[in-house]
């Protein structure tokens, strides 16, 4: 993390306050109003962009489970 950067550290992997769960909403958004699936692209690119957790700390709502449930 830079000194500019204001994002917690595993921001991208959290489901419950992070982009996980943001881009869960967004697909799920998308998928009951009809919007192409490329309107949640930034949200999974963003969830995606670092290395995601999978050790004994990962958990359904963090880490690697989290990331693989949204991208079912």
């Amino acid at each position: 993390m830079t000194s500019m950067d204001t994002t917690p550290a595993g921001w991208h992997q959290d489901l419950g306050s992070g982009a996980a769960g943001t881009a869960l909403a967004r697909i799920v958004t998308a998928r009951l109003s009809g919007l192409p699936a490329r309107a949640t692209g930034s949200w999974i690119r963003a969830m995606t962009a670092a290395p995601v957790t999978a050790n004994e700390s990962a958990s359904l709502f963090y880490g690697a489970p989290a990331v693989a449930f949204v991208l079912h």
